[in-house]
């Protein structure tokens, strides 16, 4: 699937995961961005898919959609931590 995109630089998992959760990666993933995970969800409903190219785009969606979770579930506890060193530093 593998597409880049204007939209993609501007994700909350491209630029800002790189920068503030730097350990999280997307770039061996089969479905790497929110443009891929469209694109694999639509075949997905659709129907379009047999056997095993459903198992392995499904697959690939679900692998997707975990780390994008995990990476949002990061990217939170980084900012609560630079938000509370901020006040810390401003009282």
């Amino acid at each position: 699937m593998k597409t880049r995109s204007v939209e993609e630089t501007a994700s909350i998992n491209g630029k800002c995961t790189e920068v503030l959760v730097p350990e999280m990666s997307y770039h061996r993933m089969a479905v790497a961005n929110g443009q891929d995970a469209g694109l694999a969800w639509e075949l997905l409903v659709r129907g379009n898919l047999v056997g095993g190219e459903r198992d392995r785009v499904e697959k690939a969606l679900l692998e997707y959609c975990g780390q994008d979770t995990l990476a949002l579930i990061k990217l939170v506890e980084r900012l609560q931590v630079s938000i509370n060193l901020t006040l810390a530093n401003a009282g």
